[in-house]
This record gives C-alpha cells, structure tokens and sequence, in this order.
C-alpha cells in the first residue's frame, strides 16, 4: 500500500509548466467499460458482469477474466464496435479538462486494456 504523503507546492503539479495526464478509457474517460457494452450487445452482458464481479473479488487474475469475458463475445459481429464507439460518452468534464491542459501546453494520452476498435478513434 501507499503511504499518505503530504502535498505541499512543491509536489503538487502546476498548470503554468507544460505536464502529462495519462488516463484510462474505460470508466474513467469514457463513462462506459467498452467490453461490457459490448457483451450487452452480444446478449451475455449479465455473463461477462459476473466474470468481472469475480476478477474484482480477487477470484480471477485480469488475463483470466480478460480471456473468459472475449470467449464470450466469440461470435459478436466486428460491426458491432460501431454500435458500441457510437453508443459511449467522454466523462462529465474530461472534454473540458483535456482543452484546458492541452492550452497550457500539456500532454494527454490515455491507456487502455480495451478494444483499439474504440479506444484508437
């Protein structure tokens, strides 16, 4: 675990000097997690919610569940990832946040364990 440290001006990043935002897409981003919508679609959305229910629980490493959770979207139509980039929406303010870093000079890129299908465009 991390130990508490104590911000001071000196640890806390500053908008006036040019910095980095790396974010995750999935729930944090984006509102959504990609392959649960996409499970949604496929029909087995409350099977790919247990999987990941477990992999929360400790249960399931994240390669087990990652495997166990594409298994099921086996016969889903690529087209479906259009259903899906069309369906998501940016987090209340990320927009703003991103357009806010990026006019002070700031980097901001994003990682994912998702669908590039998605997370590219």
């Amino acid at each position: 675990m991390l130990e508490e440290e104590t911000l001071n001006a000196a640890t806390v990043p500053t908008l006036s000097h040019p910095g980095l935002l790396v974010m995750d897409v999935d729930s944090t981003l984006i509102e959504e997690e990609v392959i649960d919508e996409l499970g949604v679609a496929a029909g087995v959305g409350d099977r790919i919610a247990s999987v990941t229910a477990r992999a929360m629980n400790g249960e399931l490493d994240f390669r087990d569940a990652l495997r166990a959770r594409v298994a099921l979207l086996k016969d889903l139509p690529i087209s479906m990832f259009d259903d899906v980039y069309h369906a998501v929406h940016f987090t209340n303010g990320a927009l703003a946040l991103i357009d806010a870093l990026h006019d002070y000079g700031w980097k901001v890129g994003v990682v994912s364990g998702g669908f590039h299908e998605v997370v590219d465009r």
